[in-house]
């Protein structure tokens, strides 16, 4: 606590100094001087928290001093001293807040006691500057969260009026004048870049390194607000926009910017523009229904809410009956080309009809596959013999994001069926099963050989392929591997003189210990006896 005297009496003056235990207090006397001039040197220097100053000095009295300390030091706490009982110095150091009025002569108890309640004020002055330091720190660290709280409330509704201007500028956000339009951006698939993470987290990671990079480009450019929506997608609020080119050409850099930066691709949906605050809530539901829209269109797209429903309302009975005979056909004749062909026609038949919504193209979808799987039933297929387990083949029709997702789901299965269908006449199990004995042959030193690599080379369900392999050879897929190793490691044990963590490696093992468990689990004997014995 930090005291300045000022008084041009060097007797008082001294006396304030010495003959009070100011430590005691934990005071500081920071200066004693004879005039109001110098006094204000030392204000101008540090900071002080106590003045005591008489009125009558030479250079600059105490009012001017009090005055001109006030105004550096708003919360300074003065003492006035005087020998004058005039009521015009009384009244000045009212209007200028001055804590004590003592009047000389005055015992050293009043002064003391006036200095010590100065003291006491600044004690609890400067705790509830601590209190309000902390407060404000916790606002500030909370602020971003408070702030996305007030962005979703604004454009789900539930700001109303007046408390959305009042609200938003609460967490620094001042809309600029003119036209609003709200902006989702949703990421389409991320690639695994980093396979120790889950694609969540990846797609959670560069979620919001890109909305970092949208709401620097909107600070910038001074024109709107990104932030987290409830599900994770980016909604962007701009402000003061000119017209729907300029909306567009803000998506145009979001999809460039994902795509330069992060390697992404991004759907970006389009709202409406608004005159009013409060309407952007609608924009924000017009961006929501064009992101389903977005299921139509496809992936890396902009899509504005306004090509929605640019086109009259017609009706539509479903996938026409030659889609779904010549499907079916190709299905149970195994022409693999023809599958595909006859779905990319469909779905392009489908992006053509810009009236049907996304919800409707699921219904169809269902019926259509319904149609094809009771073909297959009643050519006596189940889809459990494929898959070897329950298999509901309608999921993922509900959890498709894009009609090229759902088109590529239904290729995968019309083929599986089809495969299965040519299997159980025999015209394909004999020529995959070679295949697949000759991939053996030929690739058993790899040690990541496994049934699903096999399956994929060989274009097959794992778990099909699986009870085939076993059905055709009489041995599981890992117990024919397992042979074909021993086998040549024999003739390796026989006719080189490699050592035998060698022979482990040469035939698909890194681990000699393992090796050599296996070949005397299978042999009876050691690697190293069996040489002996050869």
């Amino acid at each position: 606590m930090k005291l300045l005297i000022a008084d041009d009496e060097a007797l008082i003056r001294e006396g304030i100094r010495n003959h009070i235990d100011w430590c005691k207090y934990g005071i500081d006397v920071v200066g004693v001087v004879e005039n109001g001039l110098a006094a204000l040197r030392i204000l101008e220097n540090e900071p002080v928290d106590i003045l005591v100053t008489d009125i009558r000095m030479p250079r600059m009295d105490g009012i001017e001093l009090s005055r001109a300390a006030r105004l550096r030091y708003p919360n300074i706490r003065i003492i006035i001293l005087s020998g004058y009982e005039e009521f015009e110095f009384a009244q000045q150091a009212l209007e200028l807040s001055v804590m004590k009025y003592l009047l000389k002569p005055f015992t050293r108890p009043e002064l003391e006691e006036a200095v010590v309640q100065a003291k006491d004020e600044v004690d609890s002055m400067r705790q509830v500057e601590r209190q309000m330091n902390v407060t404000l720190d916790r606002l500030q660290r909370s602020l971003p969260l408070l702030r996305d709280r007030y962005l979703n409330d604004w454009v789900s509704g539930r700001l109303l009026g007046d408390d959305i201007l009042s609200k938003l500028q609460l967490v620094d956000i001042e809309p600029a004048e003119g036209q609003h339009a709200v902006i989702i951006t949703v990421i389409d698939e991320v690639e695994r870049t980093f396979p120790q993470m889950s694609v969540s987290n990846q797609t959670d990671m560069l979620s919001v390194l890109l909305l970092e990079e949208m709401s620097q480009w909107m600070k910038e450019s001074g024109n709107g607000v990104a932030f987290q929506g409830k599900t994770r997608e980016i909604v962007a609020v701009m402000s003061g926009v000119v017209d729907a080119n300029q909306l567009f050409a803000f998506a145009e850099r979001i999809r460039e910017q994902a795509r330069q930066a992060f390697e992404l691709t991004v759907s970006v949906c389009l709202g409406g523009l608004k005159e009013q605050l409060t309407e952007v809530t609608q924009s924000y539901q017009e961006a929501l229904e064009a992101m389903d829209y977005r299921f139509l269109v496809g992936e890396d797209s902009i899509v504005p809410y306004d090509w929605i429903h640019l086109h009259t309302q017609q009706s539509w009975v479903g996938v026409p009956d030659e889609y779904t005979d010549k499907i079916i056909s190709a299905i149970r004749t195994g022409q693999e080309d023809l599958i595909r062909s006859e779905l990319n026609r469909l779905f392009e038949w489908l992006k053509g009809i810009q009236s049907i919504g996304h919800s409707d193209v699921k219904v169809y979808m269902t019926e259509f596959l319904v149609s094809v799987l009771t073909a297959a039933v009643s050519s006596g297929t189940r889809l459990k013999d494929i898959y070897a387990k329950e298999y509901n083949p309608y999921a993922f029709i509900v959890s498709a994001k894009t009609m090229d997702d759902l088109k590529r789901e239904l290729e995968a299965l019309f083929l599986d069926l089809s495969r299965f269908i040519l299997d159980k006449r025999g015209d394909r199990k004999k020529r995959v099963i070679e295949q697949a004995v000759d991939y053996i042959r030929l690739n058993y030193h790899q040690e990541d050989l496994s049934i699903n690599v096999l399956s994929e080379q060989m274009d097959m369900n794992p778990t099909y392929f699986s009870k085939l392999f076993k059905k055709e050879i009489g041995s599981t897929f890992t117990d024919y591997v397992t042979k074909t190793r021993l086998e040549q490691a024999k003739r390796d044990l026989r006719e080189t003189a490699l050592r035998v963590n060698e022979i482990a490696y040469r035939v698909g093992y890194r681990d000699p210990f393992y090796f050599s468990t296996l070949f005397k689990k299978h042999t009876g004997v050691n690697p190293s006896d069996f040489r002996d014995f050869r």
